[in-house]
């Protein structure tokens, strides 16, 4: 399966995609870690509160204007190539079963984590933190998977790799860059970029269905899971 695009766009060698789609996907972290920095440092200069819900909302403003900022800059970088997102899947139309299929795995995916006992004394939250969360589920699922389906797999088929490795190294980059998650939470998102990679490229190589399930899995679990990370992963007591 060869998009217009691709066929159209100038090929790479394979060293050359491979260092450009792990390369955007490790700069998408860098920008998100730079943005989140900064903003800590400006929560510690005003003096604000140190409770784990401030600091909560420091981290996912901190993610929401980093990932905004980097979809800019790759929109910047498409377009010195001449391409768009459109190019890597954005607008285009899905095939049925892949937006059901997403959906139905990204609904699974949230309530197996959501079952998780430190996530679940948070789960109940419906406060500016949780409108907060919302936002950046929006733009979490939208750019993470532009980055690391769309990009990603697009420059690796201008290469000709074969569609398994695009498939598995999606897979594998997106469980690495959420290394902060434990041993647990590289291998739970590496099995669900590996899903969503699967069905983005049978699924007419269109972003809508993993954008949609990405969303929906940040729309269960935020921001119970973030405040779970800097509680320090506790498990309560029955």
């Amino acid at each position: 399966m060869t998009s217009t695009s691709v066929l159209t766009a100038p090929t790479l060698t394979q060293r050359s995609a491979w260092v450009r789609a792990v390369g955007a996907v490790a700069a998408l972290y860098v920008v998100n870690l730079g943005v989140t920095s900064l903003l800590r440092l400006v929560s510690n200069i005003a003096d604000w509160p140190s409770d784990v819900h401030t600091r909560a909302a420091v981290e996912i403003g901190g993610a929401i204007i980093g990932e905004a900022a980097f979809l800019v800059l790759l929109i910047w970088w498409l377009g010195r190539q001449g391409l768009t997102l459109t190019d890597l899947g954005m607008w285009k139309a899905p095939k049925p079963w892949a937006m059901v299929a997403a959906l139905a795995f990204a609904l699974g995916y949230g309530v197996l984590t959501a079952g998780n006992p430190g996530l679940r004394p948070n789960l109940e939250i419906h406060d500016l933190l949780k409108a907060e969360a919302v936002v950046a589920a929006i733009v979490a699922g939208t750019v993470e998977e532009v980055v690391c389906r769309g990009y990603f797999m697009f420059e690796l088929q201008r290469s000709r790799t074969r569609v398994w490795l695009q498939i598995l190294g999606s897979g594998a980059v997106f469980g690495v860059a959420h290394f902060n998650y434990s041993v647990y939470g590289i291998a739970s998102t590496a099995v669900l970029g590996l899903v969503f990679a699967l069905t983005y490229h049978f699924g007419k190589r269109s972003l809508a269905p993993v954008i949609a399930g990405h969303a929906l899995i940040d729309l269960i679990i935020e921001p119970a899971l973030i405040l779970w990370v800097l509680s320090g992963f506790p498990i309560p007591h029955a």
